[in-house]
């Protein structure tokens, strides 16, 4: 995978991380809250560029001959 735009990334512990929800809950709520703004401006993005696409083709018979040739 690679980044279109220079990015930071962050990578936590699973259970270091269940150990600092647990430790600083508000801390957490605006943690979670953030990475959950971010994954739900992502997948609105995502359903924007299916629906493009969708668009392209004239028939679900077409999509499905192009998703054929993939597999």
């Amino acid at each position: 995978m690679t980044a279109e735009v220079t990015s930071l990334l962050v990578r936590f512990d699973k259970n270091a991380f269940i150990e600092f929800v647990k430790n600083h809950p508000k801390a957490s709520l605006t943690i979670l809250i953030f990475i959950i703004q971010k994954l739900m401006a992502r997948l609105e993005n995502t359903g924007r560029e299916l629906a493009f696409v969708r668009k392209q083709f004239t028939s679900t018979h077409d999509a499905h001959e192009l998703i054929k040739e993939f597999l």
